[in-house]
């Protein structure tokens, strides 16, 4: 019964450590210090993925905080299935990409707060890295 209740601890114990290896999101020990920028940057790019079957018709709003807050930023047309924005960073923005089919409209909200991170401990040089600088404006 012992036996059983450590084989069982230890497998629980492996799986939740291989969790973090096959995850989505980037970690800081997995981390490629030729994406590196040796001064703190102020703006990076914001990467919007956009639906695939609805460009160039597809309208995306930039909103400055929440979306309920209604300070926009900007409107623009996408002509990619990725969407670059350069927005200035550790400031909270909302995206909305409108898409029409049938003579419906549909609309896809998502949010980021892009910030920037010395990764200095894993670089031999100064190097910092933006990240939180990704959002998905796809119809699911």
């Amino acid at each position: 019964m012992v036996l059983t209740l450590t084989r069982h601890t230890l497998r629980i114990l492996f799986f939740t450590l291989l969790v973090p290896l096959f995850s989505c999101e980037e970690t800081r020990w997995m981390f490629d210090c030729l994406d590196c920028n040796s001064i703190e940057p102020t703006n990076g790019y914001v990467e919007l993925k956009i639906d695939p079957g609805f460009i160039p018709s597809n309208v995306i709003k930039v909103y400055e905080g929440n979306i309920e807050d209604n300070i926009l930023i900007g409107t623009y047309t996408a002509n990619n299935e990725v969407f670059n924005l350069n927005l200035t960073l550790n400031r909270k923005y909302t995206f909305t990409a409108t898409y029409s089919k049938d003579g419906a409209l549909y609309t896809a909200i998502d949010s980021t707060l892009p910030r920037v991170r010395d990764m200095e401990d894993k670089c031999d040089d100064v190097c910092f890295q933006v990240y939180d600088n990704k959002c998905d404006l796809r119809l699911r």
